[in-house]
């Protein structure tokens, strides 16, 4: 059995903003793990309620808001054609794997992971069916799992890109950000064409502080794919951290226009109209945010948006 690595206490970073330090000039405070993990964002300190007609900083400072960067998995990207099956044929490790794939296009998280592992039994040299199992493993939450197929699929393949981004995602939930840079690193070595890697670094440069190469990152990966509405989106965040919110509108914008059904777009310009002090246009984007979570099942982002929301109230 593959072991899993104990969390390292030395390595633990976090990134939940502080809207108050921000808007006063202040250092950044980051409190909270936020990648697709099983851990919800704690609740911050809150001083007395708003006045009536509080200022933007002064509501900001009572209600800090929450923003969640996550590392998406790569998608199991099957572009084969369906397997070939003759009538009364036993079922081959490929056909298992088409109805995995089907199964995970449908959500059903279970039923693709069933699929796959049937898949791996008829042959358990079979790499891809490892890949897409592991990404159904993080999608279900299972992040051991995953982290034993990626370490699985490198075994079979050193040289495989997919399994170094499992593998990294499964470190920076685990908040160890120096063992997923260097997955992530490799993985961008490996695949130089691809924006995937550049994106997860510019993540974890962005969580443990280092802005300057997390905006590189981020801006490589939007010279591969300027269409990209997660690069935007996490140049955005750099944007806020270094203080400059109309920079991080325009890509927090870009983002939604790019894919209006990613949940994260709309909480971070929420997020940014909430900067402005724009209440009722971040409760809309807030409450957008929220309707696609939930399409997605995305139980860690609508967590962060109810309670993004819940400060509004008060």
């Amino acid at each position: 059995m593959i072991p899993i690595p104990p969390i390292s206490p030395n390595t633990k970073r976090s990134c939940k903003i502080r809207i108050a330090a921000l808007l006063a000039g202040l250092h950044l405070v980051l409190a909270n793990p936020c990648l697709l993990h099983g851990r919800g964002p704690t609740s911050p300190h809150t001083t007395t309620a708003p006045t009536p007609a509080p200022t933007p900083v002064a509501l900001q400072a009572q209600n800090p808001i929450q923003i969640q960067v996550p590392i998406l998995l790569p998608s199991t990207g099957s572009s084969d054609p369906v397997p070939f099956q003759a009538p009364g044929e036993h079922p081959g490790p490929r056909i298992y794997l088409h109805k995995g794939d089907m199964a995970m296009n449908a959500g059903d998280w279970d039923g693709a992971i069933e699929a796959y592992t049937q898949a791996i039994t008829l042959d358990g040299r079979f790499l891809t069916a490892f890949i897409h199992r592991g990404i159904a493993f993080g999608r279900k939450g299972n992040s051991n799992a995953m982290y034993r197929d990626a370490c699985k699929a490198l075994i079979l393949n050193p040289a495989c890109t997919e399994a170094f981004l499992l593998r990294g995602k499964f470190y920076f939930d685990r908040n160890s950000c120096d063992e997923a840079l260097a997955d992530f690193t490799q993985a961008s070595h490996l695949a130089p064409s691809r924006v995937e890697p550049l994106i997860a670094m510019g993540r974890v440069y962005g969580e443990t502080g280092r802005y300057d190469l997390s905006l590189a990152s981020f801006n490589s990966a939007l010279r591969l794919d300027p269409k990209n509405a997660e690069a935007h989106c996490g140049r955005g965040f750099v944007y806020v951290n270094e203080g400059k919110a109309d920079l991080a509108m325009v890509d927090f914008s870009d983002a939604i226009r790019l894919n209006p059904r990613v949940a994260i777009a709309y909480n971070a310009r929420g997020y940014g109209f909430y900067l402005k002090g724009e209440m009722e246009r971040a409760r809309f984007d807030f409450e957008r945010g929220l309707d696609l979570a939930k399409a997605a099942n995305d139980r860690r982002m609508i967590d962060t948006i109810e309670a993004n929301l819940l400060k509004l109230r008060r």
